[in-house]
């Protein structure tokens, strides 16, 4: 059987409202030459009832025996890919309608081990963090980018610009992932933190990487998504605790160096590319955690969980800091009592250093509530991709 030129795997689990909103996405591309494999989780309701009607047959879906961890569940999925390029999108998330066809056309004109994008954003109505905002990144350029320098920003806690290297809204080849599994004993995802870890390993392993200044997919933030809880303690609480039993380990085996600090983003990030390193490239000076620049990093982000933990996350941290030698009074504290606000932003158009524009506007207000919506309004904005 020919290989498709992509694969485009959906991993799903208990989302009904968003899933077929996502495979329409897909299935309604500007190119014929992929297939979809949608990995169910083992849902509730299953997957294949909710996608009863679609009879493309470009569309798979597997399921594996029992339930999975989530970068167990990825594997299975990816296991099913016949693709020469692949890609994951979450079960909210979006693929352009020109998504694809513009992928092939740079990578037909100029073959790499992985080519990245920005991402357009949405938040779902039922987000609880911004609901309804939604940003457009308007731009045109395609050319090489530095892989192993984005990965050394990634370290030192640097903005990136708005690339990331990771299968997940990116495409890898075929032959990088079977580079990474033998690198790894068979498996391209090892870590529970599957989507952080393929980021680094793609720009460890890979030799060319290509990027694209036009969003080629759209990221959905929904409210069953841990992305989409970040606005509401409790359920970033929940959201990782479960993540970590899933995986079979305690949540302090996720934080790095088993600090005691609570598992959540920031914390799971860090700890990933501290298994990543000491697995792949310990000696390797160019890619380094810095403790100090690290819980600094966390100091600023731990308001998430509002001002009734603060006085115990800065005992926490503060215990760590002298941990690693290092004098607590350096780490800049945020105010007690601030708090992330529910709704905060200024629709508008915001042009950036590097000659792109992102515009962000209330989606809600015209009348979008479904991420398959909201791709049409971003790609009727969008200008055409210069390059090869």
């Amino acid at each position: 059987m020919t290989s498709p030129f992509v694969t485009v795997i959906i991993p799903t689990r208990d989302r009904p409202a968003t899933l077929l909103h996502s495979v329409r996405t897909v299935l309604a591309q500007q190119f014929g030459d992929f297939e979809l494999i949608v990995a169910d989780n083992r849902s509730t309701p299953p997957a294949a009832e909710i996608l009863s009607e679609v009879t493309d047959p470009r569309l798979r879906i597997v399921t594996p025996p029992r339930r999975l961890a989530m970068h167990d569940n990825w594997e299975f999925g990816l296991d099913h890919a016949r693709g020469r390029y692949v890609t994951v999108i979450g079960d909210d998330d979006a693929v352009m309608p020109d998504g694809l066809a513009l992928a092939a056309r740079i990578l037909s004109a100029d073959p790499a081990d992985h080519l990245t994008w920005y991402r357009h954003d949405f938040k779902w109505p039922d987000s609880t963090l911004y609901p309804g905002l939604m940003t457009i990144r308007l731009g045109h350029r395609v050319g090489p980018y530095d892989a192993k320098a984005e990965l050394a920003r990634l370290f030192a806690l640097q903005s990136t610009g708005g690339y990331g290297l990771s299968i997940y809204h990116g495409l890898t080849s075929a032959a990088l992932i079977a580079r990474i599994r033998q690198a790894q004993g068979g498996r391209y995802f090892v870590d529970p933190v599957c989507d952080i870890e393929s980021e680094m390993l793609n720009a460890f392993y890979g030799e060319k990487v290509l990027a694209c200044e036009r969003p080629l997919t759209m990221n959905g933030h929904s409210g069953s998504s841990n992305g989409g809880a970040n606005g509401d303690a409790e359920r970033i609480r929940a959201a990782h605790s479960r993540f970590a039993a899933e995986a079979g380990l305690a949540e302090r085996d996720l934080v790095p160096y088993g600090w005691d600090f609570p598992l959540y983003m920031p914390t799971m990030v860090a700890g990933c590319r501290a298994r990543v390193k000491a697995r792949h490239f310990p000696d390797d000076l160019r890619y380094r955690l810095e403790p100090g620049p690290l819980l600094q990093h966390f100091a600023g982000t731990f308001l998430i969980f509002g001002p009734e933990m603060f006085d115990e996350l800065t005992h926490r941290l503060h215990r760590i800091a002298r941990q690693v030698g290092m004098d607590p009074a350096q780490i800049r504290l945020p105010p007690p009592d601030q708090r992330i606000p529910t709704m905060s932003f200024t629709p508008g158009i915001q042009p950036q250093d590097d000659g792109g524009y992102w515009v962000t506007l209330d989606a809600r207000k015209a009348g979008i509530d479904t991420i398959a919506q909201a791709v049409r309004l971003a790609d009727a904005m969008s200008p055409p991709l210069s390059g090869p």
